[in-house]
């Protein structure tokens, strides 16, 4: 019995010393994380860099059903009015009524030209509206898919909000006023790149929910005259015209050189004077013989 005793003493002292060192390995441990936690935390964001994969619930770009499909549109309006400033002004009235706004805009006595928004869902209409306010010239759409880039920039700025939430976390546990400094300059950083992103989502939703129109106005152009032959009225009226051409060009060439003709003149008029002037030789006589 004693040599049970005595087996049974050695095991619970085997067993007491082994869950002595367990835990103050243990303790040894968190010790060690409690010191480089801040580092290693700070380090696991960085590695988990978001990609480009699509944000979780939504469809992977290019396999989403039609409806899902995020397109900035814009179109192209070209108008003849023979009161551009009026159109112009048809145009801005239109652009309210759609919901949307004037952004830059010229006006002039002959011309005028506008950059309308208008909520996406209305482009139809609007241009519809603004077809009435004069002749059409020429009228275009073009549609621009955004969907990989709207669910790349979602994917990305949900990374980044979670990256900055564990920055902030890893602030209130710094100890050392070196590890302060490091977590607000890593938080600084990502601040920043949060941002960035927050304003590149907020400018791809302003183009998939407003679409821009391009208005242009001018003056009509006048109609060229029909210049079929017409009968004898016609031959007549055409061979007048040819004839005051033909003049006015001999009148414009006598014009030109009449300058020219007057330095010749002088000339001329002072040797045929000269010649009038001088007696007439008399003929040479022939001498006779006499017989």
């Amino acid at each position: 019995m004693s040599i049970r005793r005595t087996r049974a003493v050695l095991a619970c002292g085997v067993l007491a010393v082994a869950l002595a060192a367990c835990t103050s390995g243990e303790q040894a441990s968190r010790t060690a994380d409690s010191g480089s936690g801040v580092q290693n935390e700070m380090a696991a964001p960085q590695a988990q860099s978001p990609g480009k994969a699509p944000a979780p619930g939504k469809p992977a770009a290019g396999q989403g059903q039609a409806a899902d499909r995020k397109l900035a549109k814009t179109a192209t309006i070209a108008l003849t009015a023979p009161d551009p400033a009026a159109v112009g002004e048809g145009a801005r009235r239109a652009a309210m009524v759609a919901g949307g706004f004037v952004g830059e805009e010229r006006t002039d006595g002959k011309s005028a030209s506008l950059s309308v928004s208008v909520p996406a869902a209305k482009l139809d209409s609007t241009l519809d509206e603004l077809a009435k306010l004069g002749a059409v010239v020429h009228k275009a759409q073009h549609a621009q898919d955004v969907t990989e880039q709207v669910v790349d920039v979602q994917s990305r700025l949900a990374s980044q909000r979670k990256s900055v939430e564990r920055v902030r976390a890893l602030l209130d546990r710094a100890g050392s006023v070196s590890e302060v400094a490091s977590v607000e300059s890593e938080l600084t950083t990502r601040e920043t790149e949060l941002e960035s992103l927050q304003a590149k989502q907020d400018s791809l939703t302003a183009q998939v929910d407003m679409a821009t129109i391009s208005v242009s106005v001018g003056l009509p152009v006048a109609p060229k005259p029909d210049s079929a032959p017409g009968g004898f009225t016609s031959g007549l009226a055409n061979g007048w015209s040819a004839f005051l051409t033909f003049g006015s060009g001999v009148l414009t060439g006598l014009g030109a050189a009449a300058p020219f003709l007057a330095l010749l003149l002088i000339p001329a008029a002072l040797y045929w004077h000269h010649r009038r002037k001088k007696p007439a030789t008399p003929p040479p006589t022939t001498p006779t013989n006499d017989i």
